[in-house]
């Protein structure tokens, strides 16, 4: 199966699943809406459900190696730009916790090109220009790698770009957690 799309593999594969994952659930979603997921997903009695969601972390990596907490970011201009499937839940965490925004988004997967590191640079350093503010670049995990060539390292040496961690988390299951649920499933295995 090719990685493409929401998802990796046919929904059908599900019925062979022990455990089935929501992912990027909103992180206060009510039971009753658990409910109706795991209704319209069929499961069976043998499986178990989860639901998790995106949680950013609180303190940005600077790609000089610096930190940043994301409150420093609360009276200043922030340019985000990254190359994610669906850059709405990252955008709005930091227009939440920032003064001003500007953004650039590019296809999921882009492939990062000197060309596209020039313009960038450019468009930000205009927006720089348009206020007294501090201003910084943020983008993600996903898209610093995607920025290592070292010609395109040369363009933004100097520009105050940090990366956005994320992680994901489990909403409360009321009958076991993965964890139990993972501890259990190795122990009935014999030793290999």
């Amino acid at each position: 199966m090719l990685p493409s799309g929401n998802l990796r593999e046919p929904i059908s594969g599900s019925r062979r699943a022990d455990v089935i994952v929501f992912t990027k659930c909103d992180e206060k979603m009510d039971q009753s809406i658990q409910v109706q997921m795991e209704a319209k997903a069929n499961l069976k009695s043998n499986q178990n459900s989860f639901f998790s969601y995106i949680h950013y972390r609180e303190e940005l990596l600077g790609m000089d190696g610096s930190t940043l907490k994301m409150e420093f970011l609360k009276s200043k201009s922030v340019f985000l730009f990254c190359g994610i499937a669906n850059p709405s839940p990252l955008k709005q965490f930091v227009e939440d916790n920032c003064e001003s925004l500007k953004t650039k988004f590019y296809p999921d997967h882009h492939d990062f090109s000197v060309a596209d590191a020039i313009q960038l640079k450019s468009e930000f350093l205009k927006f720089a220009k348009s206020s007294d503010q501090a201003h910084v670049l943020i983008t993600t995990r996903k898209d610093q790698m995607r920025l290592m060539n070292k010609e395109i390292q040369y363009h933004l040496k100097e520009l105050p770009i940090y990366i956005v961690d994320m992680e994901a988390r489990f909403l409360p299951n009321q009958n076991v957690t993965i964890d139990q649920l993972i501890l259990n499933f190795v122990a009935d295995r014999p030793n290999n």
